[in-house]
């Protein structure tokens, strides 16, 4: 049996306006700012429950995006909140949180193999199929060493 929300009841029949029906009478609604967190989860799971799957899915895409909503804006006036008391102290966000100035290149490993036609290898990672195959006939690894100079 579905559960009945307590927000609403059926008039009984003699209190009816309109006596083929009973006529559900809303009792004058509590405003949402008022109710305790768990109050608001509660009605929302007992609606919930009413749904169709295509009907969940329309509510579940729209509380993300809520819920990114409010993120965004609670970071925001976070980030304010900190700047007013930065400022009152004489400092900025920068002082409190320095950035590293610049970025660290990927440095290049220098080569260190080089094949008889030019492809080159470091010697980071698996071995090449150029090298692979050399070895298989017989060559050395050292003979493809490349020198310095």
């Amino acid at each position: 049996m579905p559960r009945r929300s307590p927000r609403t009841r059926t008039v009984k029949e003699d209190e009816c306006v309109d006596e083929r029906e009973a006529i559900p009478v809303i009792p004058v609604e509590m405003p949402v700012e008022t109710q305790s967190p768990r109050e608001r989860i509660n009605f929302i799971e007992e609606h919930l429950e009413t749904l169709t799957a295509q009907e969940l899915l329309t509510v579940r895409k729209l509380a993300e995006q809520m819920r990114k909503k409010k993120l965004k804006e609670a970071k925001a006036a976070l980030l304010e909140e900190m700047r007013g008391k930065l400022s009152e102290q004489g400092l900025t966000l920068s002082d409190v949180f320095p950035t590293r100035r610049g970025r660290k290149r990927n440095r290049v490993s220098p080569v260190k193999y080089r094949s008889p036609n030019g492809a080159s290898w470091t010697g980071i990672g698996a071995a090449p199929n150029w090298l692979k195959q050399l070895e298989a006939q017989g060559h050395r690894r050292e003979e493809f060493t490349v020198t310095e100079g």
